[in-house]
């Protein structure tokens, strides 16, 4: 268990109540190691923001949403729990699978409660949670709003000339063009509808509810285990600030 504490980098383990069937048949409940995340909702969020690639899979994932995948799988003696980001290139690659709680034992329904229960609430809080992509994304969005406004204007100029020298009725290449251009036309508006949100959303600033900046600045802290307390308006005071700016 040590070893596999290492892998999942797990800063919290503990002696859970885990079911275990005795001889004669029966049960008996007794204190087993079980390692976890505390923080499975900081982790995510950790991850989001290390991850300069998201992708929203060609418009199969809404461009608001992100997608988090949760399961279970038991084998090698153990069961552990993890997620997988699904907005990125290869999400069921293994290098994008987390785990955030395993023991060795039975993965019976009282040792599944034992084990999980204690993330209820912060999956419930993953599924309708806000999380800014804005700072991350507006470069990448304008970089691509500007390539697909190239692409755009290419196929433009392809169609034209096509259809000038051939004619569209009797020229299938010229068809196909233009079809083509009024899908990068959809395109580059979706992603001018994008930028503008993410423009948008930026000048929020220091909102102290909903501005971007301050939503990453919670989560940093919550990863490092500091809670803010209010002093006059909401200023850091006390060792919790000490200990932020050893970090």
């Amino acid at each position: 268990m040590r070893e596999i504490s290492k892998q999942i980098v797990s800063d919290k383990g503990e002696l859970a109540p885990f079911s275990f069937m005795l001889p004669s048949g029966g049960e008996e409940i007794k204190g087993a190691p079980l390692i976890y995340i505390p923080e499975l909702v900081a982790k995510v969020v950790h991850l989001l923001e290390e991850n300069d690639k998201l992708t929203w899979h060609e418009e199969f994932i809404p461009a608001s949403e992100v997608w988090i995948k949760i399961g279970g799988d038991k084998g090698g003696g153990t069961f552990k729990m993890n997620f997988q980001i699904v907005n990125i290139a290869t999400p069921n690659s293994v290098h994008n699978t987390c785990v955030f709680c395993c023991f060795a034992f039975g993965d019976s329904v009282t040792n599944l409660h034992a084990a999980l229960d204690r993330f209820k609430d912060q999956v419930e809080h993953l599924n309708g949670m806000k999380w800014s992509l804005e700072l991350q994304n507006l470069p990448l969005l304008q970089a691509e709003l500007e390539e697909a406004q190239q692409a755009q204007e290419n196929f433009q100029q392809m169609a034209t000339y096509v259809v000038l020298v051939g004619g569209a009725e009797r020229n299938p290449r010229a068809v196909n063009l233009l079809k083509q251009t009024a899908d990068k036309k959809k395109h580059v508006k979706a992603l001018e509808t994008q930028v503008r949100k993410c423009r948008a959303a930026v000048k929020k600033g220091f909102n102290e509810k909903e501005g971007p900046f301050v939503k990453r600045l919670d989560s940093a802290l919550q990863e490092i285990g500091v809670q803010r307390q209010q002093y006059f308006g909401g200023a850091f005071i006390g060792n919790h600030v000490h200990k932020a700016l050893k970090v």
